[in-house]
């Protein structure tokens, strides 16, 4: 038994197990929750800047102007922390292509 004020509390191995468990997930999410807001903060202005400034008449990317390449930019940095994904998607299937050529 641990006293701690006026109560006490039974004390084992478990809750500060549970407790380590339960700040670990709860820091990934809070981690995965300000990439995730950070993207959109860079991602949505640029997306904007690019459909705002399209010239009439033209496909969104035929005639870009300096302002959609701001959004471009912004697009970007938006999408940068996310393009560890792509590289692995890419990886994965050159890797199963490598590997069913050399079964073959």
């Amino acid at each position: 038994m641990v006293k701690r004020g006026s109560k006490s509390i039974q004390s084992n191995g478990y809750d500060g197990i549970f407790k380590m468990a339960l700040y670990g997930t709860l820091g990934g999410l809070v981690a995965l929750t300000a990439t995730a807001l950070l993207s959109l903060v860079f991602f949505v202005p640029g997306y904007l800047l690019i459909r705002k400034y399209n010239k009439p008449g033209t496909d969104t990317f035929d005639e870009l102007t300096t302002q959609q390449y701001v959004g471009l930019g912004l697009c970007t940095i938006g999408m940068l922390p996310w393009i560890r994904y792509v590289f692995l998607g890419f990886g994965l299937e050159a890797g199963g292509a490598i590997f069913d050529s050399l079964n073959e």
